[in-house]
């Protein structure tokens, strides 16, 4: 049976949000000069979305100038970015073709596989952040969809958030030939 098992990467097999906590944070204290260890606190506590809204600071504008991703080998090094327990043990187990989808760059999401050696357990890597192409937007499905050399006869989604789960919903649209589509949230 051909199973293609569609994985979310950050904060299911990559923890990052130290890693993301900082650059946000760094991000606002750049447009604001407010202090970077009071703005930690209140994004752990509040979110992002309500510390832009707080500042009157617009969230495409806040991505596309003031906020600066991290380097992923360096986050690796400092050990604000990690593999999940038991990922590389898991990984080669999957019988199946293995596809990462991220809502970050194509590059930034290459370049967390290779820091941490993740590269070489996946097949296919599918990254977009523009928000009309990232998940749930069916246009990452589209791209899997037109990517994949073989047909699966399985899908087994995996993801941590809803966006995750609701992209599970838009492959099942693009498969409806499909035996099986398991959502797995984690």
């Amino acid at each position: 049976m051909k199973r293609l098992y569609v994985l979310d990467l950050d904060q299911t097999l990559v923890d990052t949000r130290e890693a993301i906590l900082r650059c946000q944070t760094e991000g606002i204290a750049r447009a604001t000069g407010e202090q970077e260890e009071d703005l930690e606190k209140e994004l752990k506590s509040e979110g992002l979305d309500a510390a832009l809204e707080k500042r009157g600071i617009d969230k495409d504008y806040f991505f596309e100038t003031l906020y600066k991703p991290f380097d992923a080998f360096e986050a690796v090094k400092r050990g604000t970015v990690y593999t999940f327990a038991d990922v590389f043990s898991a990984l080669p187990q999957l019988e199946g073709t293995k596809a990462v989808v991220s809502n970050s760059s194509q590059e930034a999401t290459e370049k967390k596989l290779k820091a941490l050696g993740l590269d070489q357990h996946v097949d296919y890597v599918f990254a977009e952040y523009e928000r009309a192409k990232a998940k749930p937007s069916p246009c990452m499905a589209e791209k899997l969809a037109k990517t994949l050399c073989d047909l699966p006869e399985t899908i087994i989604n995996i993801g941590d958030r809803e966006e995750d789960m609701q992209f599970g919903e838009e492959l099942k649209k693009l498969f409806p030939a499909l035996r099986e589509i398991r959502i797995i949230n984690m």
